[in-house]
């Protein structure tokens, strides 16, 4: 299903795209609201999830980690530090500073100081993370990935009048139903639902490669976009080669979190977000 890695398009240094250019280049520089829509969308739930796998929880507390990432990420001008760093990684630097959110945090219910108002001055090494931190990103950015995946198919199924094949999926790994069960509930038999699940199966493929496609497409320059996807394509199905495959990580990202509830609150808290950032900005 996923190519194999290991050859010459893989590199562990490309296991997220190593923008330069286009869209991280005009939030440092000179970004509007759309630019910052952009990437908020892509990158509030993986860092949410980062956040909720390293103790911020409830999920709220894990979205206030996300919202002042984003505007430390402005105020300590670190996109346009990242982008002049040819060792820098987009992961690493959004990994470092959501950690040193979270303990900057963990102090301020202590000592009620103003977490913002520390970070402010704070350093952050944008050169190197521990692997599990980038392994852990990695994961919240799939299952993040993923969780936008099946949504959409799910939308599709039923625009299809083929509900049952997504539910197939659904009853499968979400709710962990046998293929007996799954075919009782839906008074289908065995042998469809086993068809149905591969159909499923196999658009949600497709569909996980068209997302890298554009993920990478909106980051990295055209003349290396091609063979930065297939270095991001190769890592993921490395990632998921080496976690348990792809059910398992559905069943992982369906457990963290409640995607309606994350889907739910992000706009508004994009919202605020993007608030702040105009002021930082003016």
């Amino acid at each position: 299903m996923f190519p194999s890695v290991g050859g010459p398009i893989y590199h562990k240094s490309m296991a997220f795209p190593q923008t330069r250019h286009t869209l991280i280049q005009r939030l440092a520089t000179s970004a509007d609201d759309r630019d910052w829509q952009e990437f908020l969308a892509d990158y509030w739930g993986p860092v949410c999830r980062f956040a909720l796998r390293r103790g911020s929880s409830p999920l709220v507390e894990a979205e206030d980690v996300a919202a002042q990432t984003f505007e430390i990420l402005l105020r300590n001008n670190l996109l346009a530090r990242w982008a002049a760093s040819k060792q820098a990684k987009l992961r690493t630097l959004l990994c470092s500073v959501v950690c040193k959110v979270q303990a900057n945090a963990r102090r301020a219910r202590q000592t009620g100081e103003r977490v913002l108002d520390e970070l402010k001055h704070a350093q952050f090494d944008l050169s190197d993370v521990p692997n599990e931190q980038e392994v852990a990103f990695l994961a919240a950015w799939v299952e993040d990935l993923l969780e936008k995946c099946l949504h959409e198919l799910a939308a599709e199924y039923h625009r299809e009048a083929k509900g049952d094949y997504f539910r197939v999926l659904y009853g499968r790994l979400c709710d962990q139903m046998s293929i007996a069960e799954v075919a009782a509930a839906l008074e289908i038999s065995p042998s469809a639902v086993d068809n149905y699940y591969r159909h499923v199966r196999q658009r949600l493929t497709e569909r996980l490669e068209s997302a890298v496609r554009s993920h990478v497409y909106r980051y990295a320059p055209p003349n290396e976009a091609e063979s930065e996807f297939a270095a991001e394509w190769g890592r993921l199905g490395q990632h998921l080669k080496e976690h348990g495959g792809l059910e398992d990580a559905i069943r992982r990202a369906h457990s963290l979190v409640d995607q309606k509830q994350l889907d739910r609150a992000r706009p508004q808290r994009i919202r605020d977000t993007l608030t702040r950032i105009r002021v930082v900005e003016g």
